[in-house]
């Protein structure tokens, strides 16, 4: 799946909320205080109620640019990415990427099915959650 937008926010304001959003994740779920240096290729699990653990790795960190980690949950491992470019008029293109790689064939069915089904509900909630990041800016936050 990949969702594109420009948000109305100067990158390195988004990129600072994403990054302060996983540092809270992590202080929450290990209770460790991390700073950015630390996060590159930091693993920890987190817990999903009923549904076990699932570890999270932080695959690539380039400052104002990509935020990528992996998620692993039994066999499954799931991909996320974000890149993000500064735009003249002080706004952020976010292209965000996820992809899958499953254990086996009926995973990966099912989710290419759940992904037609959902994948528009999936897409709006994310350009919501980063309209809230510009009304944030735009706040003085």
């Amino acid at each position: 799946m990949k969702v594109t937008s420009t948000v109305d926010a100067p990158v390195d304001f988004f990129y600072q909320k994403l990054i302060d959003s996983v540092l809270y994740d992590i202080k929450h779920e290990t209770g460790q205080d991390l700073t950015f240096t630390q996060l590159s290729g930091f693993e920890y699990k987190k817990s999903m109620g009923a549904r076990g653990t699932i570890r999270i790795k932080i695959a690539q960190l380039v400052q104002n640019q990509t935020y990528a980690f992996d998620t692993i949950a039994g066999g499954d491992t799931y991909h996320t990415r974000y890149d993000l470019t500064g735009t003249e008029d002080n706004k952020t293109d976010v292209v965000y990427h996820e992809n899958a790689d499953y254990a086996d064939d009926i995973k990966k069915t099912n989710n290419m099915i759940m992904m037609v089904l959902i994948g528009w509900s999936k897409k709006r909630r994310m350009k919501k959650m980063w309209d809230s990041v510009a009304a944030s800016y735009q706040d003085g936050e």
